[in-house]
């Protein structure tokens, strides 16, 4: 089980890593459809380009 101090460090990195890699708060994404589908159409194009390395 985890504290709740790393279950909060953890929500930072992953809000960290999200701004980064896509622009937008986890939030963000949850919130604005518009916003989820245009990160989703680029994690399967990012998919498809690993898979064929």
């Amino acid at each position: 089980m985890i504290s709740k101090e790393q279950e909060v460090a953890s929500n930072e990195l992953m809000d960290k890593g999200m701004q980064q890699t896509h622009g937008c708060t986890q939030q963000e994404y949850r919130n604005n459809v518009d916003k989820m589908i245009e990160v989703e159409k680029k994690r399967e194009k990012d998919y498809e380009k690993s898979k064929a390395f």
